[in-house]
């Protein structure tokens, strides 16, 4: 009996070395120690030396060549994921998860004990696990609570005593951690359904955060305070097991809840909270078989579909759609893809809510490959999601950004025009303003953001607003819900915490493109509202904020409500009167809506009159300008001219001035010849007197010679 539960122990351990080998090559580049550890995990796996027929002695002989294999494992894997990456819900996450199970499963390891010592019981076939079973459940137990095995063997007449001690003790130096996980994932194994068995645990209560039982028949009105979140503790069974990113949404007072994650498993379940009767049920959901795997046979049909839908899984997303709900996306359990084979594409699936019936929807166009922890925003127009970002089924975060039509089921990627856009991500929310979708926070393996993008579906811009307020701490997994011009965000984590306060974005001002952050309240930490993959809805009809779920140490299902502020309740008469009230106010709308139209219209055919006027001036105005031009131009040339001639007279006025200066000169000459010829003339008149004198002066004139 003995010789079988180190056996038993092989498989499991020699899976998750390959676990951990693998992580340590992809996480953290070590190559070599990740071969080293997944070149053990086979050897385990395939037995060893002939383990499998060894005796217990032999087997007790095997547990040196294992056992020390795990420290090694554990630092290699701490080293590759790094302590409190909460982002990766893989093997890091189980390792946290497992450790609050384990101390979630006392009762059930007394329970294993005791029922090895009640043998005669289990020989009437009630026992749930076989002898093996049980031993190797006390071993496990007790190295993870206790450490390596240090009691002395009891006496070997005590077979039970005797057998439970050499199970111990052949665990060895087995890291306590290790025994753990161990622990739970043989329980698994043995019992996939022993959860149902784990005691509930109180939901931890503080100031600001209420407790309230919820009992069927219990109205919603009597739970909600305003500006307080209450969490609605569920006393029934009957209620969904606890899980983190989940599928949700809201119609009226029905909140839907679709698969999730849990303990290192992918969730399929649909159940569905009335808030009005605060009661959780679980309808039984059937899938619509498409025509081309009905007409494949039997065989080919089961392939195809599901029991339930869609396959279990996480991070998927949900879209209320024309009393519908469409899901996208979401990660699940897959294999690994061989050699030159590329993604698979992303599913889509649809349930009717009335028949509560599922249908995969075949898609066409530029399909996105598979991914989980995207987002997808119903556009106000009804017929197109908008999707965005994610992981892919290996984990790397995605940026890129996709449009349904839900018209023609056609896929479509969307033209980035801008140069600055935002890193790739997953685990952010996303929501539609107009044609403006908004994104804050995520992140991917190695780190979060606290970034607000807009991006401009029309033109496919992304961009960033103006910020205003108290910037919010960088967190992923958290969520968000818009209320008018007011986006709630609630949840998500940081690689190192929870975060413990809830914000709303004022997007009032976003057409001119500013942002308020305000914080609304704190929230205790360890709430299930400081969790990642957390879901936060809201419900117009009665204006409360719900969330559900969320994983921040422990995993949660509690039901928390947050009555936002203005919201009154109506008798039935006060509801009549306000129906009244809006009809009266609706036709009086109306009218002014009329008496608006037809000024306008009045309005529009002044500005047509005013228009034609003043095309008509200003043709008017442009004839008298092109004649002005003319004008202008005549002027210039005739200007022009004038200059010329003016020119002309010029030269020739200088040349008069010089024959002028010439003939005043010649003119000073003529004057000295008037002297010359006017004393020549005297000489000769007085030639002439002497002369006459001469002839008449007898004696006296000969002597003077007359």
């Amino acid at each position: 009996m003995l010789a079988q539960a180190p056996g038993s122990i092989k498989p499991s351990l020699g899976g998750l070395l390959l676990d951990l080998g693998l992580a340590a090559a992809g996480r953290a580049g070590d190559w070599h120690a990740g071969a080293a550890i997944v070149s053990s995990a086979r050897t385990i796996q395939a037995g060893g030396k002939g383990s499998s027929s060894r005796s217990s002695k032999g087997s007790a002989d095997v547990a040196p060549e294992w056992v020390p294999l795990l420290p090694e494992a554990r630092a290699v894997l701490l080293a590759a994921l790094g302590e409190g990456d909460v982002l990766y819900d893989g093997l890091a996450a189980r390792l946290a998860d497992e450790e609050d199970i384990f101390e979630a499963l006392p009762q059930l390891a007394g329970q294993h004990t005791q029922q090895q010592e009640a043998a005669a019981a289990a020989a009437a076939g009630k026992s749930d696990f076989s002898d093996e079973a049980r031993l190797l459940f006390y071993a496990l137990h007790s190295q993870a609570t206790k450490g390596p095995c240090k009691d002395g063997k009891p006496w070997g007449w005590n077979v039970v005593e005797s057998a439970k001690w050499q199970s111990w003790n052949q665990l060895g130096s087995m890291p306590q951690m290790e025994a753990m996980r161990l622990y739970v994932r043989t329980l698994d194994e043995e019992q996939p359904e022993w959860w149902t068995r784990m005691p509930e645990q109180p939901q931890p209560g503080s100031p600001g955060a209420a407790g309230v039982s919820g009992e069927p028949g219990v109205s919603i009105s009597s739970v909600f305070q305003e500006g307080t979140w209450v969490v609605i503790q569920q006393d029934d069974a009957k209620k969904p097991i606890p899980r983190y990113e989940q599928g949700a949404a809201l119609l009226g007072s029905q909140l839907y809840v679709l698969g999730g994650h849990y303990g290192g498993r992918y969730l399929q379940d649909l159940w569905v909270y009335n808030l009005n009767r605060l009661q959780w049920t679980a309808p039984a959901a059937t899938v619509e078989q498409p025509q081309d795997a009905a007409e494949g046979g039997e065989e080919e049909g089961a392939a195809l579909l599901a029991p339930a839908g869609p396959p279990a899984s996480a991070g998927w997303s949900v879209t209320p759609f024309q009393d519908k709900l469409l899901v996208l996306g979401g990660h699940m359990k897959v294999g690994k893809l061989k050699k030159g084979e590329s993604l698979p594409p992303i599913s889509v699936w649809l349930v009717d809510l009335a028949t509560l019936r599922w249908s995969a929807l075949p898609t066409s166009g530029t399909v996105p490959c598979a991914r989980g922890g995207h987002t997808a925003c119903l556009m106000p127009s009804g017929d197109k999601v908008v999707v965005y970002g994610g992981e892919d089924s290996h984990r790397r975060p995605l940026g890129d950004v996709h449009v349904l039509d839900l018209q023609d089921l056609s896929w479509s990627q969307l033209k980035i025009s801008s140069k600055a856009q935002p890193n790739a991500r997953s685990g952010h929310v996303a929501t539609l303003a107009n044609d403006t979708m908004l994104v804050f926070g995520g992140g991917s393996i190695a780190s979060c953001f606290n970034d607000l993008w807009q991006l401009d579906l029309a033109r496919g811009a992304w961009s960033k607003p103006e910020l205003h307020g108290p910037s919010p701490t960088p967190r992923a997994g958290h969520s968000g819900s818009l209320v008018g011009d007011y986006w709630y965000i609630l949840g998500g984590g940081n690689n190192v915490k929870g975060c413990t306060d809830m914000l709303v974005a004022d997007l009032t001002e976003l057409a001119a493109g500013a942002v308020s952050w305000k914080k609304v309240c704190s929230v205790p930490p360890g709430s299930p509202l400081s969790s990642e993959g957390i879901s936060l809805l809201h419900t117009p009809e009665l204006n409360l904020l719900v969330a559900f779920g969320g994983y921040n140490g422990k995993y949660h299902n509690a039901v928390s409500v947050y009555k936002l502020p203005g919201y009154q309740q109506h008798s039935k008469g006060q509801e009549k009167n306000l129906l009244r009230d809006l009809a009266l106010s609706r036709e009086q709308l109306k009218r002014d809506l009329a008496a608006a139209r037809q000024e306008l219209e009045l309005v529009a055919g002044s500005a047509d009159a005013a228009k034609e006027e003043a095309a008509v001036q200003i043709n008017m105005l442009s004839r008298q300008l092109t004649g002005a031009q003319a004008q202008v131009a005549a002027a210039e040339k005739a200007a022009e001219e004038s200059r010329q001639l003016l020119s002309a007279e010029q030269a020739k006025t200088l040349k008069l001035e010089a024959q002028l200066a010439e003939l005043h000169e010649r003119l000073g000459g003529l004057g000295e010849l008037e002297r010359e010829l006017a004393r020549y003339r005297k000489l000769e008149k007085d030639s002439a007197a002497a002369a006459a004198q001469k002839g008449s002066g007898g004696l006296w004139g000969y002597i003077s010679g007359q």
